[in-house]
C-alpha cells in the first residue's frame, strides 16, 4: 500500500474513539467522562487530522470531486482544537459548566457528530473518481444512516442554544443512548473506510 493510501487508512482511528473511551472509564485511567472523551479525541483527532492532511493531495489526483473531502478535514481539526482546550482549559475554569466551558464542550460535541456526515461527503466524492463499487455503496449507506442520529443531535443542540426549544430533546440518560449509538455507527463507519481504502488505486 503507497504512502496516501497509508495515510487515507490512519484517517480512521478517529472513528474509533467509542471503544477507546470504553477502555478509559472501565480501566478507571480517568474517572471524568468529559476529560477522558477529550483526551481520546485529542490523542485520535490529532493523529487523523495530520494523516488526513497527508492525503489531500491523493484525493485531488483521483478524484474530480475531491473538496468534497474537505469537511472532514474541518471537523477532524476543529474537533481536535476543542479536545486540546477540554483537557488543557476547563479543568483549570472555576465553574467549568458555564461559558466558556460550555462552548468549549458543545463545539467539540458537534464536530464529533459531524464525522458520520462528513465522511458521506468524502465517499461521494470516491465514487466519483472511478472507483464505483459495492464497498463505497455500502459505506456511503451506512455513514448516512448513522448520520441521521447525528443530525438529529445537532439540530437539537441548535434548538437548545438558540433558545427555540426550552430543554434538549436529547438530555441525560437519552443523550448518552444516543452518543453510544452513534460511536457504534462511527466505528463500523470506520471498518468500512478501511475496507474502501484497501479497494482504491495506488
Amino acid at each position: 500500500m503507497d504512502t496516501s493510501r497509508t495515510a487515507l487508512s490512519v484517517t480512521t482511528l478517529v472513528f474509533f474513539w467509542l471503544p477507546a473511551f470504553t477502555i478509559l472509564m472501565v480501566t478507571g485511567f480517568f474517572s471524568a467522562i468529559g476529560y477522558s472523551l477529550g483526551l481520546v479525541f485529542l490523542t485520535l483527532g490529532l493523529i487523523s487530522s495530520v494523516a488526513y492532511i497527508a492525503a489531500l493531495n491523493y484525493l485531488r489526483r483521483f478524484s474530480r470531486h475531491w473538496y468534497l473531502g474537505l469537511p472532514l478535514a474541518l471537523a477532524l481539526i476543529a474537533g481536535t482544537a476543542c479536545a486540546f482546550l477540554a483537557v488543557t482549559v476547563i479543568p483549570t475554569l472555576a465553574t467549568p459548566g458555564v461559558f466558556p466551558g460550555t462552548l468549549i464542550t458543545n463545539s467539540g460535541t458537534a464536530a464529533l457528530l459531524c464525522l458520520a456526515p462528513c465522511s458521506l461527503l468524502l465517499f461521494i466524492s470516491l465514487s466519483s473518481g472511478g472507483e464505483r463499487n459495492d464497498v463505497i455503496t455500502g459505506a456511503a449507506i451506512v455513514s448516512a444512516l448513522v448520520s441521521l442520529v447525528s443530525v438529529a443531535m445537532l439540530l437539537d443542540m441548535a434548538l437548545s442554544a438558540l433558545n427555540l426549544s426550552a430543554q434538549m430533546m436529547f438530555r441525560h440518560p437519552l443523550g448518552e443512548g444516543m452518543m453510544i449509538l452513534y460511536g457504534m455507527g462511527t466505528m463500523i463507519t470506520g471498518i468500512l473506510f478501511l475496507m474502501v481504502v484497501r479497494r482504491l488505486p495506488e
